[in-house]
């Protein structure tokens, strides 16, 4: 192995040879790509979350392919454009997870999605940004593909 691979975790560890040539991969959204309902009908926070590939990419992401994020509940939070796309690992073209960020002057809400097990994971921590003085506060939901069985 090359020296100035340089890794942190035994997972990270490649050989020279496995890094793509040409830079950051294209990475494959379909698995996070379409609707996804919340596990939980009761949730009063996000009901469903559209996820699609958005072509022409986010600022800074050479592959041109960036993923729209539209939470669906009873506040309309409209679509963003993930910052920051993840495979799932080091050598990997396989989309798992992302960073997106919502601002709606009063509150920010930043997102990370990550799918596991067939589930898509939203953490969300959000501040108030209206002097109101409330705290702010983590919140984890998690998602089914919609058609899949409960």
């Amino acid at each position: 192995m090359n020296d100035s691979i340089r890794w942190v975790r035994e997972a990270d560890r490649i050989a020279a040879g496995d890094i793509p040539v040409g830079g950051r991969p294209v990475l494959d959204l379909s698995e996070l790509a379409g609707t996804w309902v919340n596990t939980d009908p009761g949730s009063r926070g996000i009901a469903s979350v559209i996820l699609r590939p958005h072509h022409g990419g986010a600022a800074g992401d050479p592959a041109g392919v960036a993923l729209g994020v539209r939470p669906v509940g009873a506040f309309d939070w409209g679509e963003a454009i993930a910052g920051s796309l993840y495979a799932d690992g080091p050598v990997s073209r396989r989309g798992m997870g992302f960073l997106v960020r919502f601002d709606f002057g009063f509150l920010t809400s930043e997102v990370q999605g990550n799918m596991n097990l067939g589930l898509l994971i939203l953490a969300s921590f959000n501040a108030w940004q209206d002097g109101s003085g409330r705290s702010p506060y983590f919140a984890r939901e998690f998602f089914r593909q919609a058609g899949a069985p409960r």
